[in-house]
C-alpha cells in the first residue's frame, strides 16, 4: 500500500494516441511529459464522504491527449461533466477520447457511493 501513492497516475499510448491514467481518487498532484509538454494534473476529492473529484490541468500550451480514470464496479455509475462522449473499456477504465487540453481544462467526475451489494 505504500506505494499506491507512486502509481496514482500513468501514462502510456492507446490507439496511437497519448492518455494520462488515473487510478485513485484521492486529494494528489503529479507532474509528466506528455505529447512534448510538461503536464500537472492536480486532483482534489471529499472522497470517501463525497462522490466525486475534480481534475484540474495545468499545462503551457497545449497538448493532445486522452484520459483515462479508473472506474471500479463499486462506483459505477462513473461520469464526467461536460464531456459528451465515454466508454468503458475492458480494463476498467473510463476513457474520455483525445482532444486538446488547455491549461485550466477541469474533469468533474461523479461516482456511486450508495451502498449495495457488490457480487
Amino acid at each position: 500500500m505504500a506505494l499506491a501513492p507512486a502509481h496514482a497516475y500513468f501514462t502510456g499510448s492507446m490507439g496511437g494516441a497519448p492518455f494520462i491514467a488515473v487510478t485513485l481518487s484521492d486529494a494528489s498532484r503529479a507532474v509528466m511529459t506528455i505529447d512534448g509538454r510538461e503536464v500537472t494534473i492536480e486532483q482534489t476529492t471529499g472522497f470517501p464522504r463525497v462522490g466525486g473529484a475534480t481534475l484540474e490541468l495545468s499545462l503551457d500550451g497545449e497538448a493532445t491527449f486522452a484520459v483515462l480514470l479508473r472506474s471500479p464496479r463499486w462506483a459505477q455509475p462513473l461520469s464526467v461533466r461536460g464531456v459528451p462522449e465515454t466508454a468503458l473499456d475492458d480494463r476498467g477504465f473510463l476513457v474520455v477520447p483525445a482532444r486538446a487540453w488547455r491549461g485550466g481544462d477541469r474533469l468533474e467526475i461523479d461516482f456511486a457511493l450508495e451502498a449495495r451489494r457488490v457480487g
